[in-house]
């Protein structure tokens, strides 16, 4: 039988790994040269693929904030992966390595544009 909040706890703590991990690569992004900030390079990435007027439609809701608006709204949806990651990572352990493996892959490749 489960223990009650099991599931928070597991949620909690892999929206913490998730967290944990975007403040490394920040953090290497900050101190060692050449290296990329890697939720930049997301950023950057998506803005890439957007669809025309899809950055108009940003800047009239968030004005001069939409770089900062957008970076946040990334790492919430990583935190939120990271807290699914988590949950299923008890029940599913291969899954959960594979989903971090891919993200992992995606921002290797987005900091290499």
């Amino acid at each position: 039988m489960a223990r009650p909040g099991i599931g928070a706890r597991l949620a909690f703590a892999g929206a913490v790994a998730v967290g944990a991990a975007l403040a490394t690569g920040e953090l290497l992004a900050g101190v060692l040269a050449g290296v990329p900030s890697p939720l930049l390079a997301v950023a950057r990435f998506f803005v890439d693929i957007q669809p025309p007027g899809a950055k108009e439609l940003v800047v009239g809701l968030f004005g001069t904030a939409d770089k900062l608006a957008f970076q946040v709204l990334i790492v919430v949806v990583a935190l939120a992966i990271g807290a699914m990651v988590g949950r299923v990572a008890v029940r599913k352990p291969d899954v959960a390595a594979a989903v971090i493996a891919v993200f992992v892959g995606a921002g290797f490749l987005a900091s290499l544009r």
